[in-house]
């Protein structure tokens, strides 16, 4: 209903005011044709009346041949009537009166045009004539013959020019009703077109509402999903799944900023294999240079970035930004259909795609900061004491055997007196280091405190166990130690071994368990490991009995 009103006032109005011009124009047209058949009347007037006069002049006609004159014009016009003047009104010739009804018929100066003539030269005049019958127009000019003067006339009835006036109306009118067919005609086609125009733009403009709040839409389910994962790898499926969906099935990767700054590796693809390199320099990318996106191949520009090899196709790269820095790439493999992709778009998701990353990265750091220890880059004590716990539970459910190792170095004491506290924390430093390269990867080094280290052992039984403390054992008499070139001398460890029930079948116990055989290897002489006894094992309980009656 709205659309039908606002259709016709957007053509009701623009139909009646051609209407109303087209109209005015016939009118004025009208109206320049009359005064154009009046001219063209009176001009044909003035044509007899000088033709009658050349005649007078040239026949050198006396007063008694002006009737002859008179009637030879007459007769050579139709409806006219032509009448000769002397300066006193009188009639000299006539062609519609005999020269015997002239002295009856009264001056001729009673009638403005003969006035008009006799002063100005010229005189027209519209009246009704008596003699016939009807409205007439008059034309009168002055004339000078035999040294007097006199004045021609010529009388014609108005019922030729009204006819043809009344004829032009008509002609007019009928024209202008063709018109108006014409302009209902053109402004109903008009109509339908725009209208079905109009309908084809509302059609397109809700498509493209639709698509556009659809995009909006899944953006904001992007954003939200990216939010929650926990992951890189949960990243990757969550891009892979909704980014498809906003830009289409265009093969689509993923590059990190290594912690140093100076590569970038690629860490997650998607729609299919990605032709680019998987690791790459951060002057090899064009938008990493210039600080915004590039697109190769496009009308301003054939320029590839070198870290996309020999691909042809036409490709787009978008730093991931974080806190003002770029962390990263998105980079978009586009195909033909290119065009159509909203750049704005594909900046968005590389916007949700860095804050999701980036996320992750400082979740990572925070957790990092919160279990490993900041000098050795190992896990710390809390680490390890939750660990513990999970791994024993572990152990119990699937019936599998645990063990843990307690180290400490040797005399490390008088060493950092003797050396110094940066040298200590160096060799802190490379103990953390050879218990990584000594065990295997599903064990787990701790650093508790101090110089007391701990390895977790998984499905890990005492002999194996003893056989990993051995190995340590061996690896730090072995290794030689410098700091800043001077030799630091050779270090020992002393390590206790303790087994998940064997020696304590919850985390606390087994923990004193292999402090106590740790105490016992010291004692022994140290560089050594001990393996927890059954007399440890009573140590511990009489140890947890004390403290429980006090």
């Amino acid at each position: 209903m709205q659309f039908n009103e606002s259709n016709r006032a957007l053509f009701l109005y623009p139909f009646l005011a051609m209407s109303l011009i087209s109209l005015l124009f016939m009118i004025g047209l009208g109206l320049m044709l009359e005064s154009w058949l009046f001219e063209r009347n009176g001009q044909e007037l003035r044509r007899i009346a000088d033709v009658t006069e050349r005649r007078i002049i040239a026949s050198q006609a006396k007063a008694e041949d002006m009737d002859k004159v008179a009637d030879n014009v007459g007769l050579a016009t139709s409806n006219m009537r032509v009448s000769i003047l002397d300066n006193g009104g009188r009639i000299k010739g006539d062609s519609y009166y005999a020269p015997t009804k002239y002295s009856t018929l009264p001056s001729q100066l009673k009638f403005p045009e003969v006035v008009a003539a006799l002063k100005n030269g010229k005189g027209l005049q519209i009246r009704h004539s008596e003699l016939l019958n009807a409205q007439a127009v008059s034309y009168a000019q002055r004339f000078e013959h035999n040294g007097g003067l006199g004045v021609i006339r010529v009388s014609m009835p108005l019922k030729e020019v009204n006819d043809a006036i009344i004829n032009l109306r008509w002609l007019l009118l009928l024209a202008y009703l063709f018109g108006l067919v014409f302009l209902v005609l053109l402004f109903g086609t008009f109509a339908r077109k725009l209208k079905q125009t109009m309908l084809s733009e509302r059609r397109l403009l809700e498509k493209r509402v639709e698509e556009r709040t659809a995009e909006i839409d899944m953006l904001q389910r992007l954003a939200s999903m990216l939010a929650a994962c926990n992951s890189v790898a949960e990243v990757q499926q969550v891009a892979s799944d909704i980014v498809p969906k906003i830009i289409g099935e265009l093969p689509c990767a993923v590059s990190q900023i290594n912690d140093k700054g100076s590569l970038l590796e690629q860490s997650m693809a998607w729609g299919g294999l990605w032709p680019g390199m998987a690791v790459f320099g951060t002057d090899e990318c064009w938008a990493l240079r210039k600080g915004r996106h590039h697109i190769s191949k496009d009308n301003h520009s054939s320029l590839t970035c070198h870290h996309m090899g020999e691909v042809q196709d036409k490709t787009l790269c978008v730093p991931l930004l974080a806190h003002g820095h770029a962390i990263g790439l998105l980079h978009v493999l586009l195909g033909e259909d290119s065009d159509q992709i909203h750049l704005n778009i594909v900046f968005t998701i590389a916007e949700h795609l860095g804050l999701a990353l980036a996320n992750l990265s400082m979740q990572a750091k925070l957790k990092d900061q919160a279990i490993k220890d900041p000098l050795t880059k190992i896990y710390n004590r809390r680490f390890m004491d939750e660990t513990l716990e999970k791994e024993l539970n572990r152990s119990e459910r699937h019936d599998k055997a645990f063990s843990m190792l307690l180290l400490d170095i040797d005399l490390f004491k008088p060493f950092n007196d003797n050396f110094g506290h940066d040298a200590g924390d160096y060799v802190l430093q490379r103990l953390a280091q050879l218990l990584k390269e000594g065990v295997r990867k599903e064990d787990i080094p701790c650093r508790i405190g101090g110089e007391e280290f701990a390895v977790l052992l998984p499905e890990t039984g005492v002999d194996e166990a003893k056989l990993c403390a051995n190995k340590i054992n061996q690896m730090v008499r072995d290794e030689e130690l410098f700091f800043n070139g001077l030799p630091l001398g050779k270090l020992t460890v002393s390590i206790g071994i303790a087994t998940f029930k064997q020696h304590g079948d919850n985390p606390m116990a087994l923990y004193k368990s292999a402090d106590v055989a740790l105490y016992e290897a010291k004692s022994a002489g140290r560089d050594q490991a001990k393996v927890a006894s059954t007399a440890d094992v009573y140590k511990v309980l009489d140890i947890n009995l004390g403290k429980s009656s006090t």
